[in-house]
């Protein structure tokens, strides 16, 4: 699924997907890639420049929440542990908010927001808000938030955006 989509997604969310969701997943000793992971992989800050992005910049101004804080709590969630050799895989949860930020993408580029068919971390952030998935449900609670709390936050990022233009 993701190798399906690799052609659309902006350098932010491809390194988002790719590099940090991947990443966190192998540095917790985590042999699948879950939603947890990917929420932290759109939080991360962009390693050139340092510089946090909306999606974590969004939901430390509206609740106080640091890109830490979620980190530990996808920490502690229990994950399967059985190893595999190399990158952890996808769940079928990941493909699910992948695809539907596909979706929402596709709806941008029909309502002109964007030229071109691309997927962006906020899609996903969208997406992650849109797909009820018993992991990230427990790492919202895990932050004392709410699936609703989250929704907002992202529709305040969609806000930003379209100021941002």
């Amino acid at each position: 699924m993701y190798n399906e989509l690799e052609n659309t997604l902006t350098p932010q969310a491809e390194m988002a997907m790719q590099d940090h969701a991947t990443h966190h997943a192998q540095s917790m000793g985590h042999n699948v890639t879950d939603t947890g992971h990917l929420l932290l992989g759109i939080m991360s800050p962009n390693p050139q420049t340092k510089e946090e992005s909306i999606v974590a910049r969004n939901l430390h101004n509206a609740f106080g929440i640091t890109y830490g804080e979620v980190r530990r709590t996808v920490a502690a969630i229990d994950h399967v542990t059985t190893r595999f050799p190399g990158t952890p895989r996808n769940t079928p949860s990941v493909k699910k908010v992948l695809k539907r930020a596909a979706k929402f993408a596709k709806r941008d580029k029909k309502s002109g927001r964007y030229t071109k068919l691309v997927i962006t971390r906020f899609h996903i952030a969208e997406a992650l808000a849109n797909v009820s998935d018993p992991m990230f449900l427990q790492v919202l609670e895990g932050l004392g938030l709410t699936r609703e709390q989250f929704t907002n936050a992202v529709k305040g990022n969609r806000v930003l955006l379209t100021t941002a233009k």
